[in-house]
């Protein structure tokens, strides 16, 4: 494969992948392109940030003959088509991808300690996950109860399903702290003033975001010597507003300058319906709270079936119970 410099249209670098590469896709959830390889019967997995290659996956022996290859955002898979058996082959990306926001991977990764599971099982996935984060980091995830109340961590807590500080955000200014949220469709916000080195972690549901966490987390950040101007934040997975479908007893718990962030949903046995934005109220608070430094992550918790757990399509398909992804954050 011969990598072109976009501004000086030669050749870069070559790489080995494979034998006859013959088309490629580009997955941007984990930054990596796949390339099909005909007469190999494989996939070659090259690192864009990089440009090297980091293995070739084989598709099994003829006659499987891979001849065109896709990436499907939605359930982040890779398919290819194979010529000669009339098949699709579907890869899944998750297996190299690490993201400050672990989801459901299928279902092998739930951190809330009201989901499913035993709580000690529970306990060691996000005590792994935190080490992950920062290498013999302590979390400190507090119980979560829809609240605007932030908690300011000095000391990390022992993480166990009963005890733990009830707020909604928790903010550091301390070495070896690694913050964390635990969410299933709300706003998991994390911050950062990387000049103070300050941040903060924060959960917003609609709830929450009405009753002020976000404009209490950025002030509890400001008490540690944070500066407004300097934070940065970033909503990770958060259900979609067209995930979102909501009544007027719920729409009603809004101002009248909140409207634009509904939009006519069909009615369903008679009953009006409307589609919240629930990421675009969040941004629209951390806005107004002068922030500058902000973005969206853009990923639906709710339509992400293979990588986030959802509240909402739990509860759709009559599950018992919920699965919860975590974000985190900490002090390099």
């Amino acid at each position: 494969v011969s990598v072109i410099g976009g501004a000086s249209n030669a050749v870069i670098a070559t790489l080995p992948a494979g034998d006859e590469p013959t088309a490629f896709c580009f997955s941007s959830n984990n930054q990596k392109v796949y390339w099909i390889n005909e007469w190999s019967h494989s996939v070659a997995v090259v690192d864009a940030a990089t440009d090297t290659t980091l293995q070739v996956i084989p598709l099994g022996a003829p006659p499987v003959q891979p001849v065109d290859i896709c990436y499907n955002p939605i359930n982040e898979r890779i398919y290819t088509a194979n010529k000669l058996t009339y098949t699709i082959g579907i890869l899944t990306d998750s297996r190299d991808v690490s993201l400050p926001a672990v989801g459901s991977a299928g279902g092998a990764h739930q951190f809330g300690f009201g989901g499913p599971g035993d709580p000690a099982a529970v306990r060691r996935l996000r005590a792994a996950a935190a080490d992950a984060i920062s290498a013999g980091g302590q979390l400190a995830a507090p119980h979560q109860v829809h609240s605007p109340d932030v908690v300011v961590v000095t000391a990390a807590w022992d993480d166990a399903a009963e005890g733990r500080p009830v707020a909604d955000a928790v903010v550091t200014a301390t070495p070896g702290i690694v913050l964390g949220i635990v969410t299933a469709d709300c706003g998991p916000i994390l911050f950062a003033d990387a000049k103070a080195r300050v941040l903060g972690a924060a959960h917003a549901g609609w709830r929450g975001a009405v009753d002020g966490v976000l404009e209490h987390t950025i002030a509890a950040m400001e008490g540690l010597g944070a500066r407004r101007a300097n934070i940065a934040a970033v909503l990770w997975p958060t259900i979609a507003q067209a995930s979102s479908e909501v009544d007027a007893p719920f729409r009603a718990r809004f101002a009248a300058e909140d409207a634009c962030f509904f939009a006519s949903a069909a009615a369903r046995e008679g009953v009006e319906r409307w589609h919240f934005d629930l990421p675009g109220f969040i941004m629209a608070r951390l806005t107004g709270a002068g922030l500058e430094k902000i973005a969206d992550l853009g990923r639906d918790t709710f339509s992400y079936v293979v990588r986030y757990h959802s509240y909402r399509r739990s509860t759709q398909a009559c599950e018992a119970n919920y699965g919860r992804q975590i974000s985190m954050i900490a002090l390099p």
